[in-house]
């Protein structure tokens, strides 16, 4: 049994990095969540409160077309995780784990994030995650758009982003509110000379057609509600955390209706 009252981690450096062209492990990850893991230990935890000061967690990614490295920093982190346990006779009392940590994203965006995880039910993975997030722009956005995703952000406002998912380990469901103005994005295609060069008439095209520009927009607001996606098996907790925001921020900000129907009459006049 190891039994801890208070954890102090002071300054703590987390470094990921993630090599997309590399060959993918195609191990499964079902059984992996955090506290499917702390529920597996062959003996008893038990840590009432571990305090966070001053972390910074960064995850760095290599692209497999680009053959580019888009990073994401967190910094200047600050929180509490509680109920580190274990233990069935405790845990009947109290069965949650959360984790409430603020900070800043890319060293600008003032963050709130609180993990929950159901210990009770770690055999499903049950959690939820809420994660709160002001001002964020272009200049954060493009380190990591241009080398993941080959477009750069020309203009975008984010004034607030309030998001929600709860899932298991199979799936999650989440919910997003995202308020912004002014956005405007850019494709590019990597030329002979390895460089990024931009589709003026495609990039043209997409900002026209398919991206909505703002949130609100004409009096309207658009939210994404209940959007579910599938966990894909040799992936992260963290990578379903991410991928069900990125569908729900694309429900937002993408006129997929209106993709769908120019999809549907291309089809009929073929």
């Amino acid at each position: 049994m190891l039994t801890i009252d208070t954890i102090s981690m002071i300054s703590p450096v987390i470094s990921v990095y993630k090599d997309r062209t590399a060959p993918a492990d195609r191990r499964s990850k079902f059984g992996k969540y955090p506290h499917q893991l702390l529920q597996n230990a062959p003996f008893i935890i038990r840590v009432k409160a571990i305090h966070v000061s001053d972390a910074r967690v960064t995850y760095t990614e290599k692209n497999q077309e680009s053959k580019r490295e888009g990073k994401l920093v967190f910094q200047k982190l600050r929180g509490l995780i509680t109920n580190v346990n274990n233990d069935p006779e405790d845990l009947v009392k109290n069965s949650k784990c959360v984790a409430d940590i603020n900070g800043l994203f890319m060293d600008h965006s003032p963050i709130h994030a609180v993990f929950t995880f159901h210990l009770n039910q770690a055999n499903t993975g049950a959690f939820e995650v809420s994660a709160d997030m002001e001002k964020f722009d272009a200049a954060q956005l493009n380190p990591i758009s241009l080398p993941l995703a080959q477009a750069s952000v020309k203009s975008f406002d984010m004034r607030e982003l309030h998001y929600y998912i709860k899932g298991t380990e199979k799936s999650g469901v989440g919910n997003l509110r995202m308020l912004y103005n002014n956005l405007e994005v850019e494709l590019k295609k990597k030329d002979d000379d390895g460089k990024m060069k931009k589709k003026g008439l495609l990039s043209f095209l997409v900002n026209k057609l398919v991206v909505y520009p703002d949130n609100p927009m004409k009096g309207k607001e658009r939210k994404a509600v209940n959007i579910q996606t599938d966990r894909i098996p040799n992936k992260s907790f963290f990578n379903l955390v991410w991928k069900t925001l990125y569908a729900s921020a694309r429900d937002i900000a993408i006129r997929i209706e209106s993709l769908k129907k120019d999809k549907s009459s291309a089809k009929k006049k073929k």
